[in-house]
């Protein structure tokens, strides 16, 4: 039940706020284009309370599961669930009608130490994506995620994400 509590509360808020949109995706599986930690899929969810400009205030919940068990060089375990709150306060966009393509990047928290007790609890991610307008109201992205300590600890493996997403705006 503690796992679920990010989820319910975003929900929430998503639901009695006067946000702009509601994004949820999913990637199976992380790949190794930056990042070195194969095997971990990426559940999304993020609101977009407000945009102008290049500033946003885009709050995403992440959740990190890895597929396998891996080993640091330590002999500690990496593996299982690991959740994170992002606050997303920049955003690089070129629209052209229906088509979209966007950066945006912020910083992060995990709820314990990523991915073993030697890693961080504090990660930035930085995102590069394309947008696709459906109707008025909903969007289907794709979503590069690269999710990092930038080196501040012993342990920093990284994880990039291919994330499809499905947005919805209020």
């Amino acid at each position: 039940m503690k796992q679920l509590w990010p989820t319910i509360i975003l929900c929430i808020v998503a639901t009695c706020s006067y946000g702009q949109s509601l994004e949820i995706g999913y990637s199976p599986n992380s790949s190794t284009v930056w990042a070195t930690t194969p095997d971990v899929s990426h559940f999304t969810m993020g609101v977009n309370f407000y945009e102008t400009g290049v500033f946003t205030a885009y709050v995403r919940y992440v959740r990190l599961t890895f597929q396998k068990t891996y080993w640091d060089e330590t002999g500690q375990i990496i593996a299982d669930t690991h959740d994170a709150l992002f606050f997303i306060p920049l955003k690089f966009r070129y629209e052209n009608g229906r088509f979209e393509l966007f950066q945006r990047s912020g910083l992060g928290r995990f709820f314990e130490h990523f991915p073993t007790v030697r890693g961080m609890k504090t990660h930035f991610i930085l995102e590069a994506g394309a947008k696709f307008r459906i109707s008025n109201h909903t969007y289907i992205t794709l979503v590069y995620s690269h999710i990092s300590n930038g080196y501040r600890s012993r342990l920093n493996p990284g994880v990039d994400n291919f994330v499809p997403s499905f947005v919805v705006s209020f």
